[in-house]
């Protein structure tokens, strides 16, 4: 039995897989077990609105705080990406305190369209 799809789970498994977060890592620093995610990937089961809302507002910070540490990257561990996202919701550090903080710690503005001019 194939379940129902949600465009809104799809563009944030999609959204985080662009930031090289798997579906599996996404389940587990949103609090889930990973194959809960697994499983509607491959059509064999439907997630409830509530798992929905947790995934997606999971992978909207996860990219908000992708973006801001450029030119560095998320941790790849679920644990240690959890561990992250948890300080910077528990501490209410923006986006922009985090891209200010980059910025002075390197002296650089913009690194993501530097680097791109280097590769």
């Amino acid at each position: 039995m194939a379940f129902p799809s949600s465009i809104r789970l799809e563009q944030a498994i999609f959204r985080v897989n662009n930031e090289g977060i798997s579906a599996a890592s996404l389940a587990l620093v949103a609090g889930l077990k990973p194959n809960i995610l697994s499983n509607y990937v491959r059509g064999l089961r439907g997630v409830s609105s509530d798992v929905e809302q947790r995934v997606v507002d999971t992978s909207l910070l996860i990219a908000s705080l992708a973006e801001s540490i450029r030119p560095l990257e998320l941790p790849n561990d679920a644990t240690r990406l959890r561990v992250l996202l948890t300080y910077v919701k528990e501490h209410n550090i923006t986006p922009a305190q985090i891209r200010s903080a980059i910025d002075s710690v390197f002296g650089v503005s913009n690194a993501v369209e530097d680097l791109a001019v280097i590769g």
